[in-house]
């Protein structure tokens, strides 16, 4: 941070302090177990789960999966599928399917070491 007294920043600077801290504290995870912990240590349970969730329903909105089986496969209501399908497919920045096609890629990398 620049040479700014305290008083001279505003909200906007410390969210943005604290939300760089937060995307350098995932950067600084060395392993799927760590990833792990640290999303459990700060999300609740019910967070967690949801995030999960909605990660199901956009890797299926990726594979082009029958709304239905969506809802199926995810647990997932029609409403939350809707909301999701807005939020990433209409509203997203775009990175969602890019790290999409990295986990198809991963998984498909270490498949074919066993």
């Amino acid at each position: 941070m620049s040479a700014v007294s305290s008083s001279q920043l505003t909200n906007n600077d410390i969210e943005s302090e604290r939300e760089r801290d937060l995307l350098t504290s995932f950067l600084l995870l060395e392993n799927q177990d760590e990833v792990r912990d640290f999303l459990i240590d700060i999300f609740t349970e019910t967070e967690l789960k949801y995030a999960v969730k909605r990660w199901c329903i956009v890797r299926g909105l990726f594979e082009q999966t029958d709304s239905r089986n969506i809802q199926t496969d995810c647990s997932a209501h029609r409403n939350t599928l809707s909301t999701a399908r807005k939020q990433v497919i209409r509203l997203g920045t775009g990175i969602c399917p890019i790290i999409h096609r990295r986990l198809l890629e991963h998984k498909s990398k270490n498949a074919s070491h066993k």
